[in-house]
């Protein structure tokens, strides 16, 4: 018998002793099963007003979250510019989504870059997410912005959870600078006040 086959037949057997390593007794666990982590986010204001940017939970699988940035009672949104911060030390960040985004209602096209624009930055500054969402004005300033009444989706952020965090939580929250633009042209002068609202962040076994 060769080596490799020695060793083969010793990983073969070891895995059927121990059932694919789902027994209690194999591996010296003394009968502990690792847990996974299990990630929640909770909002600020789950119920926002009028005027308002806020994040809400998504999905939640185990220790990947979930954050949808919302807009709630705003009219004629064209844009945004906003960070999201979040604690670098034990939540990392994973991806955006912009497919529910209320800025691809018709009129505009979103897989054309020169009608609407998403931009997600996490490299620059460490603990932070920088998005730009706007649709892109024509010279003759006819794009309109979009009525947002009931709450609606600008777009998603998806964080990893990389450690546990005890309630209270760690904060998930909108960082300085913050605008939302109408689509009146040229700016300044067209930005819209709003409430921005961020949440908590837990994780445990």
């Amino acid at each position: 018998m060769t080596f490799v086959r020695a060793i083969l037949r010793a990983v073969v057997g070891l895995l059927l002793a121990c059932g694919f390593a789902l027994a209690p007794s194999c591996g010296g666990g003394g009968g502990d099963v690792l847990r996974l982590l299990v990630a929640r986010f909770s909002p600020d204001e789950p119920a926002p007003g009028p005027n308002t940017v806020s994040m809400q939970p998504g999905t939640s699988p185990n220790d990947v979250f979930e954050v949808r940035i919302m807009v709630t009672g705003v009219d004629d949104f064209f844009g945004a510019a906003f960070r999201v911060a979040y604690p670098s030390a034990s939540v990392r960040f994973l991806s955006a989504d912009t497919g529910d985004s209320f800025l691809c209602d018709a009129p505009v096209d979103c897989s054309d870059p020169n009608q609407v624009q998403f931009i997600v930055n996490s490299a620059s500054s460490p603990g932070e997410v920088l998005v730009a969402a706007t649709r892109v004005q024509n010279q003759a300033g006819t794009v309109p912005g979009v009525d947002v009444s009931e709450s609606r989706e600008l777009l998603s952020l998806t964080f990893q959870a990389t450690r546990e965090i005890a309630s209270p939580g760690q904060p998930l929250s909108f960082a300085p600078r913050l605008e939302v633009r109408d689509s009146a042209q040229p700016a300044p002068g067209n930005e819209i006040p709003v409430t921005w609202e961020g949440g908590t962040v837990t994780a445990s076994r």
